[in-house]
């Protein structure tokens, strides 16, 4: 450790929660006094504990490496819910009957006293409402995820923020909400590749992956590494995928069975299912709130020796997993793939989860380093 590190430990002893340094307003200067080579402070950014260039470098590819994602990603689902992307106007293609080929248009055959139909790609009528919405929402909680980390990584020191839970459940709930929904317009935009919002999608959503893998091994490598690390991601992420597949069913983009036999492609799924649908994330994001509140209220002791507070966590996570196998029972998957590949993950989440909260002494359960 150089003397300037020592310097920058000297200010923030451990335990220390920001009231020996201005309430944050230091670490915000020194946050700053890093990103341009005047001063070395770990971060969650780069928890070197050694500066110099090549730290330096790291430290700015690692921002990069949001910024690039965050751009691209964005960009590709922001413009799916305005509807630059997978509109049915941009797709659509006049294919003229037998009875009159040199018809250019519908105008141009009813003149002709002649028929055709329209065409439709792999977006037919383009997105729906659902896939619109995800995208929506998916761009609003990258763009806050990555300001909130920024905040976070220039606000805390290094020893508050690995021992602040509620700070890595936020900054995980929005970037991984944004990744995934990045990664579920990639999947839809995959049904037409000529499109420029299936590449702009693809790199938007590896960029999304790499830049989430990279914070999590960043968070990790803090020393001592970041308190309940794996049960802040993994339960977010799970979150995230039963997020966005609620929203595909709400919006009619996922499809149940038409019990009448009467449609094999599926029907739109009644308020019921929707309901059920809905309760997956909501016990999610209630267990993950009650485990927040539980850590935050109670440091002494484990987990293992509040039965009560352990069963108040355990039961929305195996109530959410129940859901999760009925997801995949009134959901169609010959006719979407996609309604298959979120709802089928999204229930091997849950009761790896689940897996994981009987057991809250395993190596999942640690600092993630």
């Amino acid at each position: 450790m150089n003397s300037q590190t020592r310097a920058t430990y000297a200010k923030y002893p451990p335990g220390a929660k920001g009231a020996a340094v201005g309430a944050g307003l230091e670490e915000v200067k020194d946050f700053g006094k890093t990103a341009l080579n005047m001063d070395w402070v770990p971060t969650v950014v780069n928890p070197s504990l050694d500066g110099g260039l090549p730290q330096l470098a790291l430290f700015w590819t690692h921002l990069l490496v949001w910024v690039v994602a965050l751009v691209l990603s964005a960009t590709a689902n922001i413009g799916t819910f305005a509807g630059t992307f997978m509109g049915n106007s941009t797709n659509a293609t006049w294919v003229a009957g037998l009875d009159c080929a040199g018809a250019a248009d519908a105008a141009a055959a009813g003149a002709l006293g002649c028929g055709g139909s329209k065409y439709l790609d792999g977006y037919g009528e383009g997105a729906e409402s659902g896939t619109k919405t995800i995208g929506l929402i998916g761009g609003i909680c990258s763009i806050v995820g990555v300001l909130f980390l920024l905040f976070s990584a220039s606000y805390f020191t290094a020893q508050e923020y690995k021992s602040s839970v509620w700070i890595n459940i936020l900054v995980h709930l929005f970037t991984l909400y944004g990744t995934v929904a990045s990664f579920y317009i990639f999947c839809m935009a995959a049904a037409d590749t000529d499109e420029l919002v299936f590449y702009l999608s693809c790199i938007g959503a590896l960029a999304m992956l790499y830049a989430q893998v990279l914070l999590y091994c960043t968070s990790a490598a803090l020393e001592g590494g970041v308190v309940g690390l794996p049960r802040a991601f993994v339960p977010c992420f799970a979150l995230s995928l039963q997020l966005v597949s609620y929203i595909a069913i709400n919006g009619g983009d996922f499809k149940c069975f038409d019990h009448t036999g009467v449609s094999s492609l599926g029907v739109e799924c009644n308020n019921a299912q929707k309901m059920l649908s809905l309760l997956v994330p909501i016990f999610n994001f209630l267990a993950i709130a009650l485990m927040v509140a539980i850590r935050l209220g109670w440091a002494n002791g484990k987990l293992m020796n509040n039965p009560f507070k352990r069963s108040l966590i355990i039961m929305p996570f195996l109530a959410s997993g129940l859901l999760s196998v009925f997801k995949i029972a009134i959901t169609v998957h010959w006719s979407n793939p996609v309604a298959f590949m979120f709802t089928f993950v999204g229930m091997l989440l849950q009761f790896g989860i689940i897996g994981i909260v009987f057991v809250p002494d395993s190596a999942l359960s640690g600092s993630g380093n």
